[in-house]
């Protein structure tokens, strides 16, 4: 009987093991965002956010969604799916820097913080 309650805890641990490994994983990478957000770097504070952010998603991808160890066909499926997130990004990206200034999102000034009679040139109120 203690045989077959050993053979559980060895296929427990190999079932929950590596996640959770990897879930202690995502929370340290997680505490050093964290302290990287208020820690100045002198300009290298996107490049180590993005840094982690690209660790913490290649952990998602690879340990969680498996896709280390499934056929090809499922990797390039998302691979395709990367690129076309890159695409929607890109065409973003590129459409606002051309837009007009009076078609650019402006915002409105709260009148709790600036006073009722804190207007933009221009703009009307009834």
């Amino acid at each position: 009987m203690s045989r077959n309650a050993g053979d559980r805890s060895i296929s427990a641990w190999h079932l929950w093991g590596s996640s959770a490994l990897v879930g202690i994983a995502l929370m340290l990478l997680l505490g050093l965002t964290l302290w990287l957000a208020y820690e100045p770097l002198a300009g290298w504070n996107a490049v180590a956010s993005y840094t982690i952010a690209l660790a913490k998603a290649l952990l998602v991808v690879l340990i969680f969604m498996k896709l280390a160890r499934s056929p090809w066909l499922l990797s390039l499926a998302a691979l395709a799916g990367l690129v076309w997130l890159g695409t929607l990004f890109a065409i973003t990206f590129t459409d606002y820097p051309f837009r007009q200034v009076g078609e650019r999102i402006q915002t409105i000034p709260s009148e709790r913080s600036e006073g009722a009679d804190a207007r933009p040139p221009g703009w009307t109120f009834p």
